[in-house]
């Protein structure tokens, strides 16, 4: 399984979770310019959502901009 994250939209975070290249789940929320501080959460909530685990993904996918890359750098850190 696969997280595919998504916020080179302005305001717009979207996730998704892939399975041998197939869309499982997805999420799109629709945010202020506070992406930064709601990514981990919303990531947070749809992995629990859909009881898998941090460690169960296989890795990270993301969208190389433009757009909210402190965004998607502060979340690299994390995981």
């Amino acid at each position: 399984m696969y997280l595919f994250i998504n916020v080179s939209q302005k305001g717009v975070i979207e996730l998704k979770l892939l399975n041998n290249q197939n869309i499982e789940k997805e999420k799109t929320q629709e945010s202020d310019f506070k992406i930064t501080e709601k990514l981990l959460f919303f990531i947070d909530k749809m992995l629990k959502e859909n009881n898998i685990k941090i460690n169960d993904l296989q890795g990270i996918i993301t969208v190389n901009g433009p757009g909210a890359f402190t965004s998607l750098r502060i979340m690299a850190v994390v995981l």
